[in-house]
């Protein structure tokens, strides 16, 4: 999908590559944004959290 949108983007003048790094690398922080906010994915963070007791 990523080298479709850099296709239709590429229009010779070297922003191909990085628009397609911009992208990516802004879909992978939301996307890592977005599950640590719901306290998601990441394995290390319910280990991590303070026990509530009381």
């Amino acid at each position: 999908m990523f080298a479709d949108f850099a296709g239709l983007v590429s229009t010779g003048t070297g922003w191909e590559r990085p628009l397609t790094e911009v992208v990516t690398t802004t879909a992978v922080v939301c996307a890592a944004y977005e599950s640590a906010r719901r306290g998601g994915t990441p394995v290390s963070v319910p280990e991590h959290r303070p026990a509530v007791t009381g």
